[in-house]
């Protein structure tokens, strides 16, 4: 069976965020962005803080997983049943998850020193734009 190019772009978009969500989810300490947002060493921080920021680190990673699995289910069944559908619901629901981070990561950028990976934005927006197109 011929694959889709479509496929290999949402195929690539859905490793890229897998790839971010399972370092999110395993990761015992922030990220090195995360200390140059809050200006501080991870062991200073109050264990509050730390389970706080692992805690949202966790809601995070969750969300990428969760839409990795919609999406590479969606895209299995798509290329099986010759559906179009999954061809609106990858850029939509991609954008949605995408945007909020973006958002987020603007946030950090904009008010703190931290410089969080903002390529990640254009570049799984534009492997999802590509699959549409």
């Amino acid at each position: 069976m011929d694959v889709p190019a479509s496929s290999v772009f949402y195929g690539l978009a859905i490793a890229l965020n897998t790839g971010f969500g399972m370092v999110y989810l395993t990761k015992p300490r922030f990220m090195p962005y995360h200390q140059a947002a809050v200006e501080t060493d991870w062991d200073l921080l109050p264990k509050g803080v730390r389970i706080l920021i692992l805690a949202l680190m966790r809601v995070a990673a969750s969300a990428m997983l969760a839409w990795s699995l919609m999406a590479g289910s969606a895209l299995v069944i798509g290329l099986h049943l010759q559906s179009h559908w999954m061809a609106w619901l990858m850029p939509a629901s991609g954008a949605i998850i995408s945007l909020g981070s973006l958002y987020a990561m603007l946030s950090v950028a904009r008010n703190t020193p931290g410089r969080p990976p903002l390529w990640t934005f254009p570049v799984g927006m534009g492997l999802l734009v590509a699959g549409l197109v």
